[in-house]
């Protein structure tokens, strides 16, 4: 019996692990952190989370907008609904309105959100067409959606009545990218690398002409944000490699050589900033470490009086690390 049980454990523990892997699995806080990051959240802002489950991420979400912003959680059922006012008491946040949700309308009011997010839902819509005409309604001038989903799988079944092009449960990113260019939004960035089991499409609703013209410079720096992180990593980690084992910080180059300082610098903060902002982006746990560690070693400054720039200092350490994180160490 032994013989016949154990590979069928195995099999149902795969079976399970692969339904986990493509679907309802939640955002990890650096994705959380990613998620805000590109669509450029901050206090007072709007946004909408349209499918949003339980409600946790825009508990979460409604953190980082604040009480002067607001968060838009729609969904189709009414337990669901529940769950999300539950979670939004619990979480301690009034600023997260439960919107209910029809197959082909977000239930979202016109011109509401400064941004949009979908995770992990986009894959199950039938009438994608009358939601993405629903989103830009709901959008304000120049504001962003992202929407992170999966390629199809064909090991679990694909969903009733959705298109025939999704080839499985979940959508190919480039029928994604297609289907927001039709509807008009004009695509920003593709990561289709966002984690290990899913991609991110961020898109746009392009400003009207004279708006355009005006904000072009600024758009055209937006675009170009993803490839200056990308740099900054390799640049970051060579020089995470060439300190190793050196108990001070790195402030600047002198010689070719790095120089680095004591914590009583008015620069110390700069370089555990720097890899919380790294982390903030890529959502890369290896940046989370770092920032950890090097924001460690200004623990001694909370008590340091030999200068006006404490707060400074630990600011850009620990301010960014709670700002991120929420942890209090």
């Amino acid at each position: 019996m032994k013989r016949i049980f154990a590979p069928l454990g195995l099999l149902v523990g795969l079976l399970v692990q692969g339904l986990a892997t493509a679907q309802g699995v939640g955002p990890s806080s650096g994705e959380e952190a990613r998620i805000i990051s590109l669509l450029g959240l901050s206090a007072g802002k709007s946004v909408a989370d349209v499918g949003a489950g339980d409600g946790l991420l825009a508990v979460n979400i409604a953190k980082a907008v604040g009480p002067a912003g607001r968060v838009y959680a729609t969904e189709i059922e009414s337990s669901k609904r529940e769950t999300i006012t539950r979670n939004a008491r619990t979480g301690g946040v009034g600023n997260v309105e439960v919107v209910e949700a029809q197959v082909e309308s977000t239930g979202l009011p016109a011109a509401c959100c400064d941004a949009i997010y979908m995770r992990d839902v986009y894959h199950h819509l039938t009438a994608p067409d009358q939601i993405l005409a629903d989103l830009r309604k709901s959008l304000r001038e120049g504001g962003r959606v992202l929407i992170i989903d999966f390629e199809p799988r064909t090991s679990i079944p694909s969903v009733p009545g959705v298109r025939e092009n999704r080839g499985g449960h979940g959508i190919p990113l480039t029928v994604l990218v297609k289907e927001l260019e039709t509807a008009g939004f004009e695509v920003t960035l593709k990561d289709p690398q966002w984690r290990s089991d899913m991609y991110a499409v961020l898109a746009r609703l392009p400003r009207a002409p004279s708006a355009a013209s005006a904000t072009a410079a600024a758009d055209e720096l937006l675009d170009r944000i993803p490839g200056i992180f990308r740099s900054s990593t390799a640049q970051y980690q060579g020089l995470l490699d060439a300190i190793k084992g050196d108990p001070k910080l790195p402030r600047t180059f002198v010689d070719g050589k790095v120089r680095t300082v004591e914590g009583e610098d008015w620069t110390s903060g700069f370089f555990a900033g720097s890899l919380w902002y790294l982390f903030e982006f890529t959502g890369d746990a290896r940046w989370s470490a770092a920032a950890k560690g090097y924001t460690e070693r200004m623990e001694p400054i909370k008590d340091y009086r030999g200068s006006h720039d404490v707060g400074f200092m630990l600011n850009t350490s620990y301010g960014n690390g709670y700002r991120i994180t929420h942890e209090p160490r």
